[in-house]
């Protein structure tokens, strides 16, 4: 496991380096704070350089979070990317998926620029 000097430390070098962290959020089988939108939030504070995607937009049960996230964020200047990926996957993938109206949705909130 991580510690968290360890991943602060791998933030900074990704931050510097222009690298992008990519976070599975929403809900899997885990601890649920371990998958909350929030954490990209506290990440892109300390690091507002980190380019950062939540896939798949915190999922159906973290959606609002996700986009309140990505909204705050692209607001001042830090954009978060909104992964779509597996939202479409209604039989495979039912925690996350968002179908064609909840990307709709998400869409109109945070533009289609940030949608990958």
């Amino acid at each position: 496991m991580f510690t968290k000097l360890g991943l602060c430390l791998a933030y900074a070098v990704k931050e510097d380096h222009g690298r992008i962290t990519d976070f599975n959020i929403g809900l899997h089988w885990h601890r649920l704070e371990d998958y909350d939108p929030l954490i990209c939030d506290d990440i892109a504070w300390h690091y507002p350089n980190q380019r950062m995607v939540g896939e798949p937009v915190g999922g159906w049960y973290y959606y609002r979070q996700g986009l309140a996230v990505i909204t705050k964020n692209a607001h001042c200047g830090n954009p978060l990317d909104a992964g779509i990926a597996t939202v479409f996957a209604k039989e495979q993938q039912r925690f996350s998926q968002l179908g064609p109206e909840g990307v709709s949705a998400c869409r109109w909130q945070i533009g289609s620029d940030l949608l990958i």
